[in-house]
């Protein structure tokens, strides 16, 4: 399919000038699956996931491509049709892959019993959109993960939780690490204890959150074991900005017949980098339990950025949010992966792209722009990156970036 000539999200400005070069229907015809549908793809195509059931369902895959893959379906592991429960995303240098509307779900481990998925970000810059995750999360050295409303579910059966070594982004979602558990033996007996885990950690690098709930593990007694709870957030190393959000440590299990275990910090962070906190509250796990514990900045002021869905012929309002009378912008952010700047704390997504508009927050701290998507086939399925800024004359902050697909 040949790109066609660059679309106008707005009047006289650019969107975009990227298209897809194929779309591929995945599931009941060929591709057969999201698998092979990747592997015939080329950067920059679209895998639409079809199937008469309503729900496509199959095991975890590779993707090493730039590609936009549209559930709704469901990625997990089974003993029974040998599937795996573990998805790697090795995205090539300068190329995006999207995944909306997936379910990564659990695995059916079989006589051992169900275990988690598990999905591994190697490299480059994934986009998840509206998926859930019933297991862990892996972000490594170098690659970048965004997640918009997405939830990460967690169960006392198996690991929950977000690790990241590389750039790690929430907007609009919810992360609860898992409670402490057992490690089942055979015969599914309890035979030893699993730590509980915090929702997200930060070994190094950066986390950068708006409008999300983060919930660490509850704490239990298992085989005489004392297992802590965790915090909702544990910093190593690296920084940390969070706007909006609530943030919870982990208590002790209720109805625990032997009590005795600790409950957590909705913060631990070990580093020398104060995190920064704007309009966040801090729950800890329980009575005489600080709500956080190690630096951070309850001064901070950020930049939030909501972006309602686009379809084709309607208009939308987006909204940037700030301190009242900062100057704002929002920016087309077309970049594969964030870049450090300077004059701006935050990850900059939009090095190569254009502002769309601007103009100055009201006495509220908001400022909205109605944004326009023409009616034209030619931009379903379009990936539109947007990223806010706002300056108050002694800082220039940055949102986290929003993707949107056109419906």
């Amino acid at each position: 399919m040949a790109c066609a000539a660059p679309r106008f999200l707005l009047p006289a400005l650019l969107a975009t000038s990227v298209c897809a070069q194929s779309i591929w229907l995945v599931g009941e015809g060929q591709p057969h699956n999201i698998a092979s549908g990747a592997a015939a793809a080329a950067n920059g195509d679209i895998l639409l996931v079809q199937s008469l059931t309503g729900t496509w369902f199959e095991g975890g895959f590779t993707l090493d491509k730039g590609v936009t893959v549209r559930g709704p379906a469901v990625v997990m592991g089974s003993w029974s049709m040998n599937w795996s429960g573990s998805t790697t995303l090795v995205v090539q240098s300068g190329a995006v892959a999207v995944l909306e509307r997936i379910t990564f779900g659990f695995t059916d481990g079989g006589p051992a019993g169900p275990g988690p998925s598990s999905m591994t970000v190697r490299s480059g810059t994934v986009l998840f959109r509206e998926c859930s995750f019933d297991g862990t999360i892996r972000v490594d050295a170098g690659a970048s993960a965004v997640l918009e409303r997405c939830t990460v579910r967690a169960s006392s059966d198996w690991d929950a939780w977000i690790t990241c070594d590389g750039h790690l982004e929430l907007r609009d979602c919810t992360v609860r690490g898992s409670d402490a558990g057992c490690i089942y033996g055979p015969g599914l007996n309890c035979v030893a204890g699993r730590p509980a885990k915090p929702a997200v950690l930060i070994t190094r690098g950066s986390l950068h959150v708006e409008r999300t709930t983060l919930a660490g593990g509850a704490a239990r007694v298992v085989t005489a074991q004392h297992l802590a709870a965790q915090p909702a957030l544990r910093m190593q190393s690296g920084n940390a900005w969070l706007s909006s959000s609530t943030l919870s440590g982990g208590a002790d299990a209720t109805g625990w017949p032997f009590g005795g275990a600790v409950p957590a910090s909705a913060i631990v962070n070990s580093s020398s980098s104060p995190i920064a906190l704007d309009g966040v509250t801090l729950i800890p796990g329980g009575a005489g339990v600080p709500p956080a514990q190690g630096p951070i900045d309850l001064t901070a002021s950020l930049v939030q950025l909501v972006v309602p869905a686009l379809s084709l012929g309607a208009t939308t309002t987006l909204t940037v949010s700030g301190d009242p009378g900062e100057v704002v912008a929002l920016l087309w952010a077309p970049d594969a992966s964030p870049t450090t700047h300077p004059l701006v704390a935050q990850p900059l997504w939009f090095l190569s792209g254009v502002t769309i508009a601007g103009g100055s927050t009201d006495g509220s701290g908001a400022w909205s722009l109605p944004l326009a998507v023409p009616n034209l086939p030619g931009l379903r399925h379009a990936r539109v990156q947007l990223q806010a800024i706002g300056g108050n004359g002694t800082a220039i902050r940055a949102s986290t970036l929003s993707c949107r697909l056109v419906d």
